[in-house]
């Protein structure tokens, strides 16, 4: 069994979605921008929420498959290893 804030906030999205539709919040729909073309949608007032949710409708995949951008952090972070491993070479400890 899943439970918690996470799993009951996208249940609730789930629910206001259009038939056929995915609503996103911020955290995913900044995640997948870069793959995924959104529409801005309507706050969603949830069960349980003080506030009401930010949410993107997606609409479709931003590219064809096989060309679609990567998104900037997985190259900050291969750079950043880079960067530690080059540091712990020049040290002797690679």
């Amino acid at each position: 069994m899943v439970v918690g804030d996470v799993v009951n906030t996208a249940s609730r999205l789930q629910s206001a979605a259009p038939v056929n539709g995915v609503l996103v919040g911020a955290e995913t729909h900044a995640a997948t921008r870069t793959s995924i073309a959104y529409a801005a949608a309507a706050p969603v007032l949830a069960k349980g929420k003080a506030v009401p949710i930010e949410v993107w409708l997606a609409l479709s995949a931003a590219a064809p498959a096989g060309e679609r951008k990567l998104s900037e952090a997985p190259a900050r972070r291969a750079a950043a290893r880079a960067r530690v491993a080059g540091t712990a070479m020049g040290a002797g400890l690679g």
